[in-house]
């Protein structure tokens, strides 16, 4: 399987964006099924992102009609690793949304 690589449009993103945070399953966690339970609040990204909550994001993985992979790398000006290697699509799941109307939007 060959890489195939693209830089992500450099595309802000809104630090105050909230994100619905879900209860962390029980240690030590080595394979996860099933929904999480919703803690019940939301919290801006940055703030998900600082205390190490648990939200949900979606990861789409693409594949040419030969098998290679596609990948995009990160944009600079991302919070979490700017600038490093990622799945082909992907996007943290905005409060209220489900996990397919963010894929689609992504």
């Amino acid at each position: 399987t060959r890489l195939l690589c693209q830089q992500a449009p450099s595309v802000g993103q809104d630090l105050k964006e909230l994100f619905d945070v879900y209860i962390a399953p029980p240690e030590p966690v080595e394979a996860f099924s099933g929904e999480p339970m919703p803690a019940g609040f939301s919290k801006q990204r940055t703030k998900v992102h600082r205390d190490g909550d648990w939200h949900r994001a979606v990861h789409i993985w693409l594949y040419t009609s030969q098998g290679d992979l596609v990948l995009q790398q990160r944009s600079e000006g991302k919070d979490t690793f700017p600038g490093k290697w990622d799945c082909s699509v992907g996007g943290h799941v905005t409060a209220g949304d489900s996990v397919l109307q963010t894929a689609r939007k992504e």
